[in-house]
């Protein structure tokens, strides 16, 4: 799906705060482009992120696997799935997230 000009000025402003730090102000940003393209999986994935890395990784579970729904080739989906399912101590699960990713 073509993404909307707006929805691509919003994965700028998101990307840009992410890159500054600012991790409230991106994954806001974020979840306006997914108001509208809710199976966006660069959105989804950065959220995912986001959520890991604010110590949510329970949270960020749903939006990898988003992502991976939507592009299931992409090995750094994978690999951010197995990181969150990692940290929370599933880890079998994790292994093998982390072997999808090796494919």
């Amino acid at each position: 799906k073509t993404l909307s000009p707006k929805a691509l000025r919003l994965i700028q402003r998101a990307d840009q705060a992410y890159q500054a730090g600012n991790l409230t102000e991106a994954a806001a940003a974020y979840e306006q482009v997914l108001a509208s393209n809710p199976d966006h999986p660069g959105a989804n994935n950065a959220i995912g992120i986001i959520r890991c890395r604010s110590g949510q990784a329970a949270e960020s579970l749903a939006y990898f696997q988003r992502a991976i729904t939507a592009n299931p080739a992409d090995a750094f989906f994978h690999s951010n799935l197995g990181i969150a399912l990692k940290d929370l101590g599933r880890r079998d699960d994790a292994v093998a997230s982390f072997g999808k990713a090796l494919k």
